[in-house]
């Protein structure tokens, strides 16, 4: 079971769209790769799912009520959404 501490939310904040990051990307390439499938992710939409994928333990541990582990999984999530916002530009704030 995992532990209701900041500590433990912050590990899986951080290695979580890690992780999420290296399946999305080689799913992505071999979809690229494929011959018989015609459909590929750029990379600006991996990143914002393997961020994205920090939201399913939050969910998980919102439902046992584990408050503290969801503070500390919510931080890195929140600094990789700015992360991601800075680095893409979506909107193009920053000028090219």
């Amino acid at each position: 079971m995992i532990k209701n501490n900041v500590r433990t939310g912050l590990i899986v904040g951080l290695l979580l769209p890690v992780v999420a990051f290296g399946l999305l990307f080689l799913l992505n390439l071999a979809f690229l790769q494929s011959e018989t499938v015609n459909f590929s992710l750029k990379q600006s939409t991996v990143a914002l799912f393997s961020v994205c994928a920090n939201l399913i333990p939050v969910l998980i541990a919102n439902k046992y009520r584990m408050e503290e582990f969801i503070r500390g999984i919510m931080f890195p999530t929140v600094l990789g959404s700015f992360a991601w916002f800075l680095y893409f530009d979506p909107m193009n704030f920053f000028g090219s």
